[in-house]
């Protein structure tokens, strides 16, 4: 925020006269970029930073000036006048520093506005509200009336082909902004005053401030010009009935007054036709023909961020610069009216904390005239944090279903799936809100084949089998006409740190889980797609957690009458006391089912195994060792597939047993009475639903007698072409990709209704 002592820093406009070279500080912004285009046309060298690049930094890169992204000291010259936004901080900003040292001499944006615009009569438009509409507005209805004005404007304005332009007409119309005085840099002669409320009382500290602003700049109005004001505003009213000079006022009825043939507006609402009426007003008092202006008002599309329309179809999205509760009635009002039988889906952004904490009653009077709202987090701009103030407290003052969205990064996607037909869903405030717009409208059209990432890869000790899952899943998937690609996250996190290919517009619909052991069934990459808010395949991030951890997992499934064998937790070899008999399998307890486990016959052996495994994990899991057949069952979506007896060849199913082609027998459905397949069976579907499971587990068990004891579960069970699961799908009739497909659209509708559900409890 500019404030007022902060005016003595900056030079005379009188030096203005012997630079011929300019660099703007924030040239990308929405005063700045058509101030940097005008200097360009009027043959300055023009140069400038911007803090991050953006479509004006483009533009003004296109016209061939020279932009930098970020800000340095460095890139100044001497011969350089710096021009700085008032949205710099200039205490932290190199180039104020540079300046300070150096002696560059340094302006505001306003005073090189006016120094261009010195042979013009210029009409600034000013006031709390509408601004931008009426500057645009006034500007076309000149250029098509043939005056060939020069314009200023905070937003492009598809009609005039820009934001900014020197023309050779006497007239220049400029948007005159009452946040930090900077009006005061103009010599207007007219002013248009649209209206008047307190705002940006973080730098006039009160509304009485801000009134004698306005009314000290109108002052400067010369005796042959002339100050246009809304009688309708009463802060507009009070102001222009006290001034001294030439005045017109204008209101609700003169836009058919001064042309009763004007048919109506192809902008909506009646704030638009005030804001015509005052153009209009203007335009009769210059003395131009009037059915030109009012025709070119008639056909006025709006400029951008002005009820912009970005998806016109069975479903409407627009975007909007209203931020002020005064502005979001007048916007809720035109779109009710313009779309009556529409459901009015109205997305906003606050702007400053200020605004936030002193309007939040307010603001959720006005929004509760929408029929559903969704809240995003505070645009800052030139504020810092305020503790204790956030988006989050309009909600208690909305009297219409609404949600909060705290990342605007969510949005498109979240609108998407609550869109309905006819429904009109507006995105509204200052800041970055205006990117989402387009983007929901390319979510909403595009048309193409489920996309999927197969997370595969790691950096557990199963990475290996991990790439080998990844491989073919990614095959299996394409065949039933996915669009998959393999995606190593941990190579991407560790190396360039690139995760561009899961997130923004062309993100995948789906990841698809193929990593194994630590970092993957654990919780760990399931947190991360929640963090992308993109749905995966497999358990969410506690049952992970929980179950990859033995000793916790034993614990619940004997706690919820699960039997299981004997146990004892360690996490060095020092005092080991222990009640188990010999044999004791020794277990790496956060490791794959394989990894860090040995069959200890003795107490050298036992150490042995202990050291092993401490290799992989620190804690150790000791288990009395069952002597008995070996069973796993998968589960896929809550229901047992057929059990699988395996034999290993060696003996003992181990890593190269587990993994290796022909190192182990498994056979499906086991070898074992039906209703030892149906208690087993039943057991794991216990197990997965006790632990929260999703999409498919895989328990295993040994039985001795009639008995089943259960070891753990697997909540990413290898996709190998050895896999457990492969077998028992194989022997339901399931191919590999069949199954592929299952768990896909499993995740995808778990999901899906997992988020209508919570839609559903807000809006019905």
């Amino acid at each position: 925020m500019r404030t007022k002592a902060e005016w003595r820093l900056f030079s005379n406009s009188l030096e203005l006269d012997k630079y011929t070279h300019f660099f703007l500080v924030g040239i990308g912004g929405t005063g700045m970029c058509p101030l940097a285009k005008m200097l360009h046309q009027s043959g300055y060298h023009v140069r400038g930073s911007n803090n991050e690049k953006n479509t004006n930094t483009t533009m003004l890169s296109n016209m061939g000036i020279d932009v930098t992204i970020g800000h340095h000291n460095t890139r100044l010259l001497n011969h350089e006048a710096v021009i700085i936004t008032d949205a710099i901080e200039l205490e932290s900003n190199p180039e104020f520093q540079h300046c300070t040292n150096n002696g560059n001499r340094m302006f505001r944006r306003v005073q090189i506005l006016n120094y261009l615009l010195k042979n013009k009569k210029i009409i600034a438009v000013t006031g709390t509200h509408g601004k931008t509409t009426t500057t645009s507005m006034l500007a076309y209805a000149l250029t098509a009336s043939g005056y060939h004005p020069s314009f200023n404007i905070g937003t492009y304005v598809p009609q005039l082909e820009g934001n900014a332009k020197i023309d050779r007409g006497e007239y220049a119309i400029v948007e005159a902004c009452e946040a930090y005085d900077s009006m005061h840099d103009l010599d207007p002669h007219m002013v248009i005053l649209t209206n008047l409320e307190p705002d940006h009382l973080d730098y006039h500290q009160s509304y009485e401030a801000l009134q004698l602003s306005i009314t000290n700049f109108i002052n400067r109005i010369p005796a042959n010009g002339c100050l246009i004001y809304c009688e309708d505003d009463p802060g507009s009213k009070k102001i222009g009935e006290k001034f001294k000079g030439n005045k017109i006022g204008y209101n609700s009825k003169t836009l058919m007054t001064i042309y009763p043939d004007i048919q109506k507006l192809t902008v909506p609402g009646k704030h638009n036709e005030l804001n015509a009426g005052g153009v209009l007003t203007a335009i009769k008092h210059i003395g131009s023909a009037i059915q030109p202006a009012a025709n070119a008002l008639e056909n006025y599309q709006g400029s951008r961020r002005r009820m912009e329309i970005h998806l016109d179809g069975e479903i409407i999205v627009m975007d909007d610069y209203a931020h002020h509760p005064t502005e979001i009635k007048a916007t809720i009002t035109a779109l009710k009216d313009r779309y009556p039988t529409r459901r009015l889906v109205y997305v906003f952004q606050p702007q400053l904390y200020s605004r936030t904490r002193e309007m939040k009653e307010e603001f959720g009077k006005e929004l509760s005239a929408a029929d559903v709202v969704i809240i995003t987090d505070i645009y800052p701009s030139r504020e810092n944090p305020t503790p204790g103030v956030g988006a989050v407290q309009i909600l208690p003052y909305l009297d219409t279903p609404h949600f909060y969205i705290p990342s605007r990064h969510l949005l498109p996607r979240f609108l998407n799936s609550m869109a309905k037909p006819n429904d009109l869903i507006i995105g509204s405030g200052v800041g970055n809100i205006g990117e989402m717009g387009p983007i929901l409208a390319d979510e909403i059209t595009r048309n193409r084949k489920t996309k999927v990432g197969v997370l595969y890869g790691g950096d557990s000790t199963e990475r290996e089998i991990s790439i080998l899952s990844g491989i073919k899943v990614q095959e299996a998937l394409i065949k039933k006409g996915y669009d998959a690609f393999l995606f190593d996250v941990t190579e991407a996190m560790l190396t360039t740190g690139d995760l561009s290919k899961l997130t923004g517009p062309n993100r995948p619909d789906l990841l698809f889980l193929a990593l194994h052991g630590t970092h993957a069934e654990d919780g760990a990459i399931q947190g991360l797609c929640e963090l992308l808010h993109i749905p995966y395949t497999h358990s969410g991030i506690t049952a992970s957690a929980i179950t990859m951890n033995k000793h916790l997992t034993t614990n619940i499934a004997a706690a919820n009458g699960i039997l299981t064998p004997k146990h004892y937790f360690v996490s060095d070899v020092e005092n080991i006391n222990h009640n188990l008999n010999y044999p004791i399998m020794v277990k790496a307890n956060s490791q794959g089912s394989t990894i860090g486990i040995t069959k200890a016959e003795n107490n050298h052996e036992l150490e042995k195994g202990i050291k092993e495994a401490l290799l992989h994990d620190t804690e150790i899991l000791l288990e009395e060792f069952i002597e008995g057949i070996e069973i796993s069952v998968p589960v896929l979506n809550g229901k047992a597939m057929p059990s699988i007896e395996i034999v290993p060849t060696s003996g003992a199913f181990d890593y190269n047993s587990k993994y290796t082609p022909g190192a182990s027998e498994e056979i499906s459905p086991a070898r074992i009475p039906k209703h030892l397949q149906d208690k087993v069976e039943n057991i794991a579907e216990k197990a997965h639903h006790l632990f929260n499971c999703q999409g498919l587990t895989r328990s295993d068990f040994i039985l001795k007698g009639e008995d089943f004891y259960f070891l753990e579960i697997n909540t990413i069970p290898g996709m190998t072409e050895t896999s457990l699961t492969n077998k028992s799908a194989h022997a339901m009739g399931i191919t590999y990709e069949d199954l592929c497909d299952m768990m896909a659209k499993d995740a995808l509708l778990r999901f899906a209704e997992k988020e209508k559900s919570q839609i559903n409890h807000v809006i019905n």
